[in-house]
């Protein structure tokens, strides 16, 4: 059997005793080694770029910022990193800020070796470890909640910015074909997320997808 290629992790984690337990996890595994710790999204994207891992491990929730925040810079910077999402429940939301983020997936804060172990190995291959059905039928479900059109609170650039980022666009991607600085576009979509009033910003992403779902089929 041939050795898989080394994976190089970065953990982004505020909690010392988290980063602590998942460092162990890897430690006794050959083919996978933890690069970098760091508790702020700030702090993440310095490290990426210093350090290039094939893996970033982040917690949905940082003092400075949102790991699905985080995971969209990373993709949109670093295309060749991958990002799996650490929460601590595996609900709705946490499968909608993967999708959102651009991640291949999410891990449970449960550090039991062998699905830590499985999750860390698929995506580096480029695996995504979300069933695409079962991601429908949360975001089918999600959407089922929200009500109130936003087309009118927004302008057509806006729209267009809502229908990218929807279809899991990255800041870069939508940059390029909006013709755009990324820093124009994160003006915007933080813009949207405050004319749509929704305060989370997984929510204000559900809302877009509805959206694009009720122009196609309007």
């Amino acid at each position: 059997m041939t050795q898989p290629d080394l994976c190089r992790v970065l953990i982004v984690e505020d909690h010392s005793i988290v980063r602590q337990c998942l460092a162990m996890l890897m430690a006794r595994h050959s083919d996978v080694v933890v690069v970098g710790e760091t508790e702020t999204a700030a702090e993440a994207l310095a490290q990426v770029g210093q350090l290039q891992p094939d893996l970033v491990i982040t917690d949905i929730a940082l003092p400075d910022d949102t790991g699905i925040n985080l995971s969209r810079e990373i993709r949109s910077r670093y295309p060749q990193t991958r990002v799996l999402i650490l929460t601590s429940r595996g609900d709705d939301r946490a499968i909608i800020g993967t999708i959102v983020g651009g991640a291949s997936g999410f891990l449970l804060k449960e550090f039991q070796s062998q699905p830590v172990l499985e999750a860390v190995r698929k995506a580096h291959r480029g695996v995504s470890l979300l069933d695409p059905s079962i991601a429908r039928r949360v975001l089918d479900r999600v959407l089922s909640e929200v009500g109130e059109d936003a087309e009118s609170r927004l302008t057509t650039e806006e729209q267009q910015i809502l229908e990218l980022v929807s279809q899991g666009r990255n800041n870069r991607e939508i940059a390029q074909m909006a013709s755009l600085t990324e820093t124009t576009v994160k003006t915007r979509v933080n813009t949207i997320y405050g004319k749509l009033e929704i305060s989370r910003k997984i929510q204000s992403v559900s809302y877009s997808i509805q959206w694009r779902e009720s122009r196609r089929t309007g």
